[in-house]
């Protein structure tokens, strides 16, 4: 699946859920995915809101931590992360992303 495709079925599974204008699922969609990337390349600071409301915000990683995501192919509708401050692997929902902070 190419780069764009990705942001693009996202954007489709977030106006699914959100029920929010395309446009506004595909800004999100595209901070989604250079957040991905970014944790590829180290640690990241970001806030998400967790399932009982209350936000949380984050630092972590995939650089480096030998994550094989579960099953064929890897959910466009979670983030999974490894936490560095926990030190375990964790996960929230596309649609719970609140920021993503600059270093």
């Amino acid at each position: 699946m190419t780069f764009r495709t990705e942001v693009f079925r996202q954007a489709y599974l977030l106006r699914e859920e959100t029920n929010r204008p395309f446009s506004e699922c595909l800004v999100v969609s595209w901070k989604l995915y250079r957040l991905r990337k970014k944790l590829e390349a180290g640690i990241v600071t970001f806030s998400y809101r967790k399932l009982d409301g209350s936000i949380r915000r984050a630092r972590g990683t995939l650089k480096d931590t030998g994550y094989i995501p579960k099953g064929k192919e890897i959910s466009l509708k979670v983030i999974n992360y490894f936490d560095i401050d926990a030190k375990e692997y964790r996960s929230f929902r596309i649609s719970n992303l609140i920021r993503v902070y600059t270093s």
